[in-house]
């Protein structure tokens, strides 16, 4: 039908650019038709980027004046099909990796991957805490068989950059590697950097080691990072064997 063909070039002149929809409109005396075309299209733009400044907040200021014209090249990558903006700067992480950056710029594709996966964590389920209550009264047997619980939604961020100062918009010069634990509890999306050892630990035990079957270098990590997990809902229970 006419006005179904007609919708497609509108809805294709907003979201692709194409200049094709400004036949369907007249010239008036105080603006022409591919400039009122274009007022639909500026205010699209503006829309959908104000969803990835709203979601991307520190991106945005790491990028100032760029981050308008990033944004919309993600629009014209990525049409949005939604009428709400919620999942709409998923993919904004990976196409950033695709883009060409310079100095501190470079940072902005790991940036974005850590703003999202901290609002990831805002929607996953949280685990009704088990087998904390024998803690205080463990024998030394029991300790070495049991195995540490992680809360599901922790997960790991591996970055090239110090990727902690980045986000907290600190001054930062050195390219240095930094590993990030992320996690909720509470409802609130928590992060920090791993401390010496602590990731290697981590990794054995969310692979379903037990407190025993560790090497001697891990088993001689401070048991005050166990409590630190305990009490800050990283592990959220204990399996007993």
């Amino acid at each position: 039908m006419p006005w179904q063909r007609d919708q497609k070039l509108f809805k294709d002149a907003i979201q692709l650019g194409s200049a094709r929809a400004q036949n369907l409109f007249k010239d008036s005396k105080n603006i022409s038709a591919l400039a009122g075309l274009n007022v639909y299209q500026d205010s699209h733009d503006a829309r959908l980027a104000g969803f990835l400044r709203k979601d991307f907040p520190v991106l945005a200021k790491l990028l100032r004046e760029r981050f308008i014209p990033v944004a919309r090249a993600y629009r014209l990558a990525n049409p949005s099909e939604f009428a709400s903006g919620t999942d709409y700067g998923r993919n904004f992480p990976d196409f950033l990796g695709t883009q060409k950056w310079h100095g501190l710029e470079a940072a902005a594709p790991e940036l974005a991957g850590l703003e999202w996966n901290l609002l990831e964590l805002l929607y996953t389920a949280q685990k009704i805490p088990i087998g904390l209550e024998n803690v205080a009264e463990a024998s030394e047997s029991a300790w070495a068989k049991a195995k540490l619980l992680f809360d599901p939604s922790c997960r790991v961020i591996a970055s090239s950059y110090p990727l902690d100062q980045i986000y907290e918009q600190e001054a930062w010069r050195s390219a240095d590697n930094t590993d990030l634990l992320l996690w909720r509890k509470n409802g609130v999306a928590y992060y920090r950097k791993f401390e010496r050892g602590e990731h290697e630990l981590y990794l054995s035990l969310a692979a379903g080691l037990s407190l025993g079957d560790l090497s001697d270098s891990l088993q001689a990590i401070d048991s005050a990072l166990f409590t630190e997990w305990l009490q800050t809902g990283i592990v959220y229970g204990i399996r007993w064997y």
